[in-house]
């Protein structure tokens, strides 16, 4: 929800994905493992990311797979633009700090770890839905 402060179209897009919903769609008895919550909520088990016992606003912003689950944590990128928050056109030196302070798409075939073929791994929990 921060990143639509400023990215409101893109947060509108994300919105209808099930990027969105990956959480509140998935079946309750599975909100609290582990095993889910990898590929369910942002950052879980990082510093800085959903956890049990955090604030429900922190929570919210990490319900689902948000923007920092592709993009890395938003806070460089915050506060690098801090300076232009007023600004209505970017220079293009001011728009290659904005960029160089965020990932396109983090490395390391980030999509792959909850995207796989058969959409989960094996895991005893699991039962026909």
């Amino acid at each position: 929800k921060r990143c639509s402060s400023c990215h409101f179209k893109q947060y509108t897009a994300w919105k209808k994905t099930k990027h969105a919903t990956a959480f509140t769609e998935m079946p309750a008895k599975y909100q609290a493992d582990p095993e889910c919550m990898k590929c369910h909520v942002t950052a879980y088990g990082h510093e800085g990311g959903y956890a049990a016992g955090a604030t429900p606003d922190l929570l919210q912003n990490l319900l689902g797979v948000t923007c920092e689950a592709c993009h890395g944590p938003g806070s460089k990128h915050e506060e690098a633009c801090k300076p232009f928050l007023n600004v209505k056109k970017l220079s293009p030196e001011q728009e290659k700090i904005a960029r160089d302070s965020i990932y396109k798409i983090l490395p390391g075939n980030i999509c792959a770890r909850c995207h796989l073929t058969q959409g989960h791994q094996e895991h005893p929990k699991y039962e026909k839905q």
